[in-house]
């Protein structure tokens, strides 16, 4: 007896070893693989083109599931389960043999009773898969506003109109609503689970009920040897018990192959304007004119093919002009910062006409022949140079761009601005931040430029944080500044001052500068502008171009209707 104790004992300290190691080498691999699919996917998702994320499949709650829970999917179904799953199914073929080596027609009963159990474990996962893969697709539909999830996140990202106008009752009444919804559903599906749950427990001791009473008749009739039985009786147990585990680690196989598609879905996605592409010409800055010219240009959405934002668009920008873009809400004025930046191509067609007439059936001139033949849908131009010819960090390197909304994120006031180029020295960031007029109020925080701006630049107002994006745009001294209404969602005060700074930018006519306007008082300035105009609802136009004299003189112009409009009709 000592002797098997000791061997039981070194067995023990071998399985703590070998044991301990398996699952160290196994958890370490998985969160290396989970480490590596969500730097990857996040790689390749930030470096789609603009138009992914336009379509509604796409959005944020998706991707955001992909990257965490589709993820952790992945690593239940990587190596460590599938050893198990081997485990789990080499244990049952050595049961079996065992057991059939004990008493064949005893181990030959209780199988055959094992396969008409099959259907009801398979409907068992069949009904509990749904309740896993439903909720990744619900959460793939933010927009959805049936989830609770969509409830929660439109009531705490508008708290203040919710408290402002006692919306409370309500958004707890629609959050009720959705989870009382979803109750319903998951009841039926519990009760389903519920009744294949308890069928297969009470089987399973039905069939050890069985396994004892058919064990006793061989036994009483037969004279069978007992220990023979129940070798068959424990070894089937055992190949029982391990099916469970085979199965259950099967389930997770399924969800993490799931999982695994929608991750590749993204990782084997080709993005159609790839930063990371190196072909291309590139520009420096210092021989780039400032020459911009838009000719012949349409274009459609992506996500909206039936809707035409331009129908035959075509203007210039010299070297040191500012040009400004006007027109009615809805016209495409912000769509050629988009063009411009190649947030989104121009898709052509095969076939060119030239730039002479926007009539194809006209008569053609001798000068017209001599003009460069456009693309179907026109082009873009960077002196002379079609912009999907140029390297895209080079093109955008070239370009400042102040939105409406500045973005700035959770980090100090420094590296905010230094973003735009993360080399830059502390010197070179305070002289982008006096250009751009926010150095006089960072210097009145008590950690200066490492002031923590909070999430979304919460800690800063509106006037501040629109400096500060300013400031990031002038760091790497751009040929081309871009200011799509970059004061329109400011109160007065914080428009003048920014106002003010951007007029102190321009006025140095170190670069070509295009701003986008819906107040029309801050292009009054301007050496050129451009009207669009999409009246009959075919995509907009060019109706007018000039300065804002010249354009004030035209009676009917569309204009001066702006103009006038924006006053109060005076």
């Amino acid at each position: 007896s000592s002797f098997w104790s000791l061997i039981f004992v070194a067995m023990a300290g071998c399985q703590l070893l070998v044991e301990s190691s398996k699952f160290m080498a196994i958890e370490a691999s998985g969160y290396k693989l989970i480490s590596l699919l969500r730097g990857q996917t996040f790689t390749q998702t930030l470096h789609q083109e603009v138009g992914f994320f336009d379509r509604q499949e796409n959005n944020v709650g998706y991707l955001t599931g992909v990257l965490s829970s589709d993820v952790l999917l992945v690593k239940t179904g990587s190596a460590g389960n599938a050893l198990a799953m081997t485990q789990g199914l080499a244990a049952v073929v050595t049961g079996v043999i065992i057991a059939f080596f004990g008493d064949a027609r005893l181990a030959a009963v209780v199988l055959a009773c094992f396969v008409l159990l099959l259907p009801a474990t398979a409907a068992q996962s069949h009904i509990s898969a749904p309740k896993s893969e439903g909720a990744n697709k619900k959460a793939e539909k933010v927009e959805d506003r049936d989830t609770a999830a969509f409830v929660m996140s439109e009531a705490l990202n508008g708290i203040r109109i919710v408290s402002a106008f006692g919306l409370e009752p309500h958004f707890t009444e629609r959050y009720q609503s959705v989870l009382l919804r979803t109750l319903k559903e998951e009841e039926r599906a519990a009760a389903l689970l519920g009744f294949f749950w308890g069928f297969s427990q009470g089987a399973q001791y039905a069939l050890q009920a069985l396994i004892f009473w058919y064990g006793g008749q061989i036994v009483s009739s037969e004279g069978k040897n007992p220990l023979e039985i129940m070798q068959t009786t424990f070894a089937l147990m055992f190949a029982g018990s391990s099916i469970g585990q085979a199965v259950l680690f099967s389930s997770d196989a399924g969800k993490a192959e799931k999982a695994s598609e929608r991750i590749f879905c993204i990782l084997d996605r080709p993005s159609k304007i790839d930063s990371r592409d190196t072909g291309g010409k590139v520009i420096d800055a210092k021989d780039f004119s400032g020459l911009v010219r838009v000719e012949k240009v349409r274009f459609r959405y992506p996500e909206r093919p039936n809707i035409p934002v331009y129908q035959e668009l075509s203007f210039e920008m010299k070297p040191g002009e500012t040009v400004a873009l006007v027109g009615a809400s809805g016209c495409g004025k912000s769509t050629v910062v988009q063009l411009l930046e190649r947030f989104y191509d121009l898709e052509n067609s095969s076939g060119v006409e030239t730039g002479a007439s926007s009539d194809p059936s006209g008569p053609r001139t001798a000068d017209a022949t001599r003009e460069v033949e456009l693309p179907r849908n026109g082009r873009i131009t960077l002196d002379g140079i079609d912009i999907r010819e140029i390297n895209i960090q080079s093109l955008r390197s070239l370009i400042g761009l102040v939105g409406q909304e500045p973005v700035l994120f959770s980090m100090s006031v420094a590296d905010n601005i230094r973003y735009a180029k993360p080399e830059a020295t502390l010197e070179e960031v305070v002289h982008a931040a006096k250009l751009a007029n926010a150095d006089s109020f960072i210097s009145t925080f008590p950690d200066g430029y490492d002031t923590q701006v909070g999430k979304g630049g919460s800690q800063l107002s509106g006037g501040q944080k629109q400096r500060i994006a300013i400031a990031r745009a002038l760091l790497t001294q751009p040929r081309m500044l871009i200011l799509d209404e970059a004061t329109s969602a400011l109160d007065a005060e914080s428009e003048r001052i920014v106002q003010a700074t951007l007029d102190n930018v321009i006025a140095t006519k170190e670069r070509v500068t295009l701003m986008i306007a819906h107040r029309l008082s801050t292009v009054r300035d301007a050496d050129k502008i451009v009207v669009l105009s999409n009246e009959d609802k075919r995509g907009s136009q060019v109706v007018e171009v000039g300065t804002h004299d010249e354009l004030m003189a035209i009676p009917d112009g569309v204009y001066r209707h702006l103009v006038k409009v924006a006053e109060g009709g005076k």
